[in-house]
C-alpha cells in the first residue's frame, strides 16, 4: 500500500504515543487521597493530552483524503454491504492462514481495516476517558462520581489497547518478514520508488 507523508506522520505520532503511554502504565503512580502522582504520571498525563490532539487530526485527515483507502472501511458496523464484505474477508483469511500463507497488505481488505478502525475507536476513548478524568478530578472540576467512572473505564479500556497494540505490531512483523515492505511503506525506512499521486 501506498502512503503519503502526512499519513505517516499521523500513524509514527499515534504509534509512538500510544506505545509509551501503555509502556508508561506499568509502573507509574496514580494520584490518590492518600498519594501524589509521580513524574511518570505526569508524563502519561501530558502526552495523553498530545494525543487527544492528534486523535481528531487522524480522523479528519482520514475522512478528507482521496487515496489510500475507502474510510467506510473502517466502520463497516453499519452497512450490510460492508459487513457482507468483512464475513467473506474473514473467510478468505481464515484460508489463506489455513494455506500457511500470510494475507497480502498491497490492497486494503475489509478485516484489516476493520480492526484498524476498532483500534482507533479505543485508542480515541482512552484519550477522552483520560482527559476528562484528568479534567474533571482537578480542584476547579466538577461531577463527584464521573472522575471515577472515567478513571476505571480508562483502565478497563487499556486492556484492549494492549491487544490491538500487540495484534497490529505482529502482524505488520510478519508481513516485513514475509517480504512485504510494510513498515518501509508506512514509516518510510529505506527506498521507496512508488509514486503516490
Amino acid at each position: 500500500m501506498r502512503f503519503d507523508p502526512f499519513t505517516r506522520l499521523l500513524h509514527l505520532l499515534l504509534a509512538s504515543g500510544v506505545t509509551l503511554q501503555l509502556l508508561l502504565s506499568l509502573f507509574m503512580v496514580d494520584p490518590r487521597p492518600d498519594r501524589p502522582a509521580d513524574l511518570w504520571f505526569e508524563i502519561h498525563q501530558a502526552v495523553g493530552f498530545a494525543l487527544f490532539v492528534v486523535l481528531p487530526v487522524h480522523w479528519l485527515w482520514s475522512l478528507s483524503r482521496s487515496y489510500g483507502g475507502d474510510f467506510g472501511m473502517l466502520m463497516p458496523w453499519f452497512s450490510r454491504r460492508r459487513l457482507d464484505a468483512l464475513r467473506n474477508d474473514l473467510h478468505l483469511m481464515a484460508r489463506e492462514f489455513g494455506d500457511r500463507r500470510i494475507p497480502s497488505a498491497e490492497t486494503q481488505r475489509p478485516l484489516p481495516a476493520a480492526v484498524e478502525g476498532l483500534g482507533l475507536l479505543t485508542a480515541s476513548y482512552m484519550a477522552l476517558s483520560g482527559a476528562l478524568w484528568s479534567l474533571l478530578s482537578s480542584p476547579n472540576g466538577g461531577g463527584a462520581g464521573l472522575p471515577h467512572f472515567f478513571k476505571e473505564s480508562h483502565q478497563l479500556v487499556a486492556n484492549a489497547m494492549w491487544v490491538y497494540v500487540i495484534g497490529h505490531a505482529g502482524m505488520a512483523m510478519l508481513h516485513q518478514l514475509g517480504g512485504e515492505p510494510i513498515l518501509r511503506s508506512m514509516f518510510g525506512f529505506g527506498k521507496d520508488r512508488r509514486r503516490i499521486p
